[in-house]
């Protein structure tokens, strides 16, 4: 049976699990679940400020960026909202502040004509030198795109729907055909520009670029916004920054430790980031005395309850809970083993889902409910891939550690080589996230060994020759201080979350949180 025809059977009316990426979810605004810093993050437009707000992959940043783009859409929206995800032109020029700031100005410049082709009346509000800088910015920053490059910039005015759509469907032919035609619509194409604005325009410096900007910002907020909202996301999904934390930080380090453009009056710039970049922005200039930094994370009973909410929007309310697809003889909470097992990513929590559901159809005479073993099956197949996709160049390394929790001398011995070539791995691995320390191990009559663990029990669970429900009772075990599940074999350890002493078999395993009746 396909997936598609068991979901239908057992209740649902679309597919809970298809999509993982935000941007492909028509649904979202039912089951988004908002972290609780999210209102801050929205702001108030009357006092636009900035926000870097970090998140692993898959925990939820995009999802936050498309709500608040909804938030903007519509004819009374109090902010005018830009988003900034592709950055293949300031690769190619090499990078640096001015090319960022003249990507800004290419989509609010945009922004401005778009709204100007739907009420030209208002560019009679603007004054004299405010009708040179659109008329040169149109001219400069718009009307030598080619057609992909403006349909591409089109695709980040979020505020105003299909307008600016509409304005490359109306004019038609080159675009700097369609700006002339607009520019007269407006009444500014009798604009004289000065000579010095004209200069200006040419200077690519750093200084010209965010003249522009600002004055751009000041005249969308004539226009009738409270304030322009920059959205910036994707930076770690270029070619060259997909897997690698530094780079990412690089290609945007100019534009988030930059206080004169964060601060442009009017303007506020909200920012997605990859977790594992924070280290590097924090060491490169980022400042959080002057800008907001917030850390996605998020709990358990919000993860439950955005599972919860997304299987009852596609089920008209029927299903709430996976459990309803788990058979009742389970002897685990298979709704909160998703949720831990998920590691805080709200795409892997689905994405584990599916491939439950995908092992379960696989089954010939299917049954009606979801066993234990194929619950336990399709966490596997789900792990192996996760570990595959996140840590491939590793996974043979880390398939041959048989415990969650390690020294340097254990690792020695595993991989027969000596300490300095093992701590050399052990210092490749931790950038990825894939490990971390967790303080020492007792050495008796000797120095204290450090000690490292996984950081996601998936890993764990891919290359173990034991049963998922093994590894559950002896490699995961939670901080009765804190709650925080702790990865790790030892007898008992610092919590390194709140540095209080865990100590196995005083402390829940993470077979024991996900039991049923526990």
């Amino acid at each position: 049976m396909s997936i598609e025809s068991y979901l239908e059977r057992v209740g649902f009316t679309g597919d809970p699990f298809a999509h993982t990426n935000a941007e492909q979810e028509d649904r979202l605004g039912d089951y988004f679940v908002p972290p609780p810093y999210f209102q801050s993050v929205l702001g108030d437009p009357s006092t636009p400020k900035t926000n870097v707000i970090f998140a692993p992959r898959g925990g939820g940043k995009t999802a936050q960026r498309l709500m608040i783009e909804r938030e903007a859409v519509g004819p009374d929206a109090a902010y005018l909202c830009l988003t900034y995800d592709a950055f293949a032109p300031v690769v190619a020029s090499g990078g640096g502040l001015a090319a960022h700031q003249l990507e800004l100005c290419r989509v609010l410049t945009l922004a401005i004509l778009a709204h100007l082709q739907e009420d030209s009346v208002e560019a009679v509000f603007l004054s004299d030198h405010e009708r040179q800088i659109v008329k040169i910015a149109a001219q400069q920053f718009v009307g030598g795109l080619g057609l992909g490059e403006y349909q591409a910039a089109v695709a980040a005015v979020k505020t105003l729907g299909d307008k600016a759509a509409d304005f490359w469907k109306k004019y038609g032919g080159p675009v700097a055909a369609g700006v002339a035609l607009l520019m007269k619509k407006a009444g500014l194409d009798d604009v004289n520009i000065s000579i010095a604005l004209e200069q200006q325009a040419q200077d690519s410096s750093t200084a010209s670029t965010y003249y522009f900007l600002s004055q751009l910002v000041a005249i969308a907020r004539k226009l009738g916004w409270d304030a322009v909202y920059f959205l910036v996301d994707k930076v770690d999904e270029t070619p060259a920054t997909t897997n690698n934390a530094e780079a990412a930080g690089k290609l945007i380090r100019d534009l988030v430790t930059d206080l004169p453009t964060l601060e442009t009056p009017g303007a506020a710039f909200k920012f997605f980031f990859w977790d594992q970049m924070e280290q590097y922005l924090r060491m490169n200039g980022l400042r959080g005395d002057r800008v907001e930094i917030v850390n996605l994370g998020w709990t358990v009973g919000e993860l439950s309850q955005m599972l919860a909410r997304r299987l009852a929007a596609f089920s008209g309310g029927k299903l709430t809970s996976f459990n309803q697809l788990v058979d009742e003889t389970a002897t685990v909470d298979g709704h909160l083993l998703l949720v831990y097992l998920s590691h805080g990513s709200p795409r892997d929590m689905i994405r584990m889902a599916r491939s439950i559901v995908k092992e379960h159809t696989r089954m010939p005479n299917e049954p009606a409910k979801i066993s234990s073993r194929t619950l336990a099956r399709g966490i596997t197949e789900f792990s192996k891939e996760s570990t595959l996709e996140k840590f491939g160049r590793f996974q043979s390394d880390f398939s041959r550690i048989p415990s969650a929790s390690f020294t340097l001398t254990e690792l020695a011995s595993v991989f027969k080589i000596s300490t300095t070539g093992v701590t050399n791995k052990v210092n490749a691995w931790i950038p990825t996230g894939a490990v971390r320390a967790l303080g020492t191990r007792p050495n008796p009559g000797a120095k204290p060994l450090n000690l490292y663990g996984f950081t996601d029990l998936r890993i764990v669970i891919a290359s173990s020759s034991e049963s998922i429900g093994d590894v559950l009772n002896t490699k995961a075990i939670e901080c009765g201080d804190c709650a925080n599940v702790i990865y790790a074999d030892e007898a008992e350890l610092d919590c390194p979350n709140c540095g209080s002493k865990v100590v196995r078999g005083e402390a829940r395993s993470l077979l024991d949180i996900c039991g049923l009746g526990s």
